[in-house]
């Protein structure tokens, strides 16, 4: 609930709140809460296929799909070749209202953002917006530790609330200051040119650089 994120009563809540504070969401009244929970991947699971996080209930007998205000990941662990997450300027055809070959709007994204692993560092973007995680590169073989917080408008109708156990009240955690890190833009002729790559959770050449915005937009 939005009030753990003022008085988080464990460490997940507490970096939930300060990612919040950094994001400019502690203000926001409309803000309902924060979903999070963990995922732990070894370095030869395949990656989490690409998708966007969304809510489906059953309303007056119709499906109905919600998505949060914004998605974040936050590296636990995995450094320097777990997996990079690619985020792209694109949402679900039906919630676009249009229709597509692909069902995703715009057919193909104008910009993809890619954030490698790196402990500590959070990657956050609008929450309907179509994500997944690239392959393990540069031999590593560890695993890939991060905790997904998702922000709600409205609480969405698998959530639950923290359990007891898992509350520290004789325990304080804080987020430390966040810095900002400025993407790297690439530009590119046509969205073509690294198709292959994105379509098999592979990131497109860029030799040295973490954190990229690849653009595809002409002109």
């Amino acid at each position: 609930p939005r009030r753990a994120l003022a008085a988080p009563r464990c460490a997940i809540e507490a970096l939930a709140g300060g990612c919040a504070a950094a994001l400019g969401l502690a203000d926001d009244d409309a803000l309902a809460g924060a979903e999070w929970w963990i995922q732990d991947v070894a370095w030869n699971e395949r990656p989490k296929a690409y998708h966007a996080d969304c809510d489906v209930a059953m309303r007056d007998g119709v499906g109905t799909r919600t998505f949060p205000a914004m998605a974040s990941v936050f590296y636990v662990d995995g450094e320097r070749g777990g997996g990079a997450t690619a985020a792209f300027d694109q949402t679900t055809a039906s919630e676009a209202g249009e229709e597509t070959a692909s069902g995703l709007w715009p057919e193909t994204p104008e910009r993809v953002f890619a954030c490698e692993v790196r402990k500590n560092r959070l990657m956050a973007f609008e929450g309907d917006r179509w994500h997944g995680v690239l392959a393990n590169e540069g031999g590593f073989r560890g695993q890939r530790v991060t905790v997904l917080v998702n922000w709600w408008r409205e609480r969405p109708s698998g959530a639950r609330n923290l359990p007891n156990r898992f509350v520290s009240p004789t325990r304080t955690a804080r987020l430390g200051k966040c810095v900002p890190v400025e993407p790297c833009v690439v530009k590119r002729a046509s969205y073509e040119d690294d198709r292959a790559a994105w379509e098999a959770q592979e990131m497109p050449a860029v030799a040295g650089q973490s954190v990229v915005e690849f653009d595809y937009r002409r002109g």
